[in-house]
């Protein structure tokens, strides 16, 4: 039997290892209100039936079964002869507390049923089962698989090998079972995550129109990753419900991330769906709710990414700008003169810089919005590392991390020729050198148009390169509109409050939006200082 093989090198009972084994298992119970709301949403979708086979393929204690066959009996106590339950899990614990709760839902409910419980690794010992399930209702883990050397400093050297051996096995073995979970590409051939397999896997054990209700990370349905897995995603199924929770409503203890407590029907060759898109505040409330169009043809353009964290207006508005080119267009890779990438590797930058020296050394933490760049601290050792020929340039600098709670999630400005990147900034620089249309460019990414289309292709707390470059742009070969943001944005560094209002409605003309766009636009940032936004109202003429 295949248990997670790795995870036999670990100590379940040292304190360390307990940290690392929830890691990597990706143990997070699902909260009884979210579990209630899931079995409602599911049981909506199904129909009537008075044989029903059901599976949790990681039903940790049991809940959202035990929540599906409660919300049955509420609404449909007479209409059900059989249940088959199926429960699956890799810890033992789980599954006899699992079985014991779902055995007293059925003789406090009164329905007939059936419960199988297997001890498994349900990614790799599924394939018996493929096809079998009526309704799939789960939360599947979300961790990615790789090494933290940081949770591993307790082992020796042997043990660590042997452990990064063993997931290294268990990579693989993961990726030929579900294919369509690999990330697009991989970082030190590591990237695999959990949710998406466990979202794969469900969409597979699936019968011809069934239901499953799932929880996820939102970054699924936005980020650069996961493109392949929406893709097949929406030949395979019929969206029925979409509800989003930002981080901020903090769902799971821990994760700092939006969660999707999402409904879908098997559906193969379906390609078009109008889900209910329900969006929740802070404090769980709902803020907002509508029907929304996934269409295969017009999710192509955007790496069939689900911006949940849109409304209808706010994605007609996503759509508007889809018809201008994207900033890759202006790179060197495709005949233009931008430079996108990253400078030094910051992994034990200690060993590289002093306190003092010719060629200061920066890091995300140092940039600001339209910020000047204050005394350096540190400078790279001479000979210590080999200098890019990128820090001969002025280049616009921006931070790769990024907070989902922040107002602003693009942060950048321009630094100097001279200075020498870490990798916790991405830069940018035009090859012929020119600084009129670097600081245009500082302008358009510090917009809140750029932001706005930023955000809804953002999966992480990082800002990847692969992000940035299908953001769309207004032309930056118009001298006009470069010559315009040029000035604006020499007046933005050297902070005058007024510049920035300037630079949104010089962008909401180049990108020719409607009264009723602009409106969208700026409510989208409920965070705004409200003298700001009533700034950005009046010039935008929606005051």
């Amino acid at each position: 039997m295949n248990i997670m093989r790795h995870l036999k090198h670990l100590n379940p009972e040292s304190h360390s290892d307990k940290k690392l084994i929830q890691r990597s298992t990706g143990r997070y119970f699902t909260p009884h209100w979210m579990a209630i709301s899931l079995a409602s949403q599911t049981l909506a979708a199904v129909g009537l039936s008075p044989n029903i086979r059901i599976v949790d393929p990681f039903c940790g204690d049991g809940r959202l079964v035990a929540s599906y066959i409660e919300t049955l009996f509420l609404n449909t106590p007479n209409r059900v002869n059989n249940i088959e339950i199926s429960l699956w899990d890799n810890c033992e614990h789980n599954l006899r507390s699992a079985r014991e709760i779902v055995a007293q839902v059925l003789k406090v409910t009164g329905f007939k049923g059936t419960i199988r419980q297997r001890l498994r690794d349900s990614f790799l010992e599924s394939n018996a089962e493929l096809a079998k399930y009526d309704v799939v209702i789960t939360n599947p883990p979300w961790e990615t698989i790789k090494p933290d050397i940081r949770e591993l400093r307790a082992f020796t050297k042997s043990q660590r090998d042997t452990f990064t051996h063993a997931l290294r096995s268990y990579d693989y073995s993961l990726a030929a079972a579900l294919p369509y979970s690999q990330p697009v590409k991989k970082l030190y051939g590591w990237g695999t995550n959990l949710s998406r397999c466990g979202l794969e896997l469900s969409v597979n054990l699936l019968a011809p129109k069934g239901i499953c209700g799932i929880v996820l990370p939102s970054s699924l349905f936005s980020d650069q990753m996961s493109v392949n897995l929406r893709k097949w995603l929406l030949s395979q199924v019929e969206f029925k419900a979409i509800n989003y929770f930002p981080a901020e409503a903090k769902p799971f203890d821990g994760v700092d991330q939006g969660s999707l407590v999402t409904v879908f029907k098997k559906s193969i060759g379906k390609k078009f769906s109008e889900p209910l898109l329900t969006k929740y505040d802070r404090n769980r409330k709902p803020s907002w709710s509508g029907k929304i169009s996934l269409n295969h043809e017009t999710l192509h353009e955007v790496d069939f990414r689900i911006p949940t964290e849109l409304n209808l207006e706010e994605l007609q508005l996503l759509n508007t700008f889809a018809s201008f080119p994207a900033i890759s267009e202006w790179e060197i890779a495709n005949g233009g003169k931008l430079w996108m990438g990253r400078e030094l590797d910051e992994t034990n930058y200690k060993s590289f810089v002093t306190t003092s020296g010719q060629i200061p050394f920066v890091k995300g933490r140092d940039v600001q919005r339209f910020g000047r760049l204050t005394t350096a601290h540190d400078f790279v050792i001479p000979g210590a590392r080999k200098i890019p020929h990128s820090s001969s340039f002025s280049r616009l600098a921006w931070r790769d991390v990024s907070r989902r709670s922040q107002v602003r999630r693009m942060l950048a400005t321009i630094i100097p020729n001279g200075v020498v990147t870490g990798n916790s900034l991405n830069v940018g620089y035009f090859s012929d050198g020119d600084t009129s249309k670097l600081k245009a460019l500082l302008g358009i990414f510090n917009s809140l148009v750029f932001e706005f289309q930023l955000r809804s292709r953002l999966g992480t707390g990082h800002i990847s390169l692969g992000s940035v470059r299908g953001v769309r742009m207004p032309d930056i070969d118009d001298p006009k509109l470069v010559k315009r943001l040029a000035i604006l944005v020499d007046q933005a560094l050297m902070l005058n409050p007024t510049a920035e209002v300037e630079i949104e409605a010089l962008l909401a003309d180049a990108f020719s939006l409607t009264k009723y766009e602009r409106s969208s636009l700026i409510n989208h940032f409920s965070d705004l200082p409200d003298n700001l936004a009533n700034s950005m109202k009046s010039k935008l003429r929606i005051a």
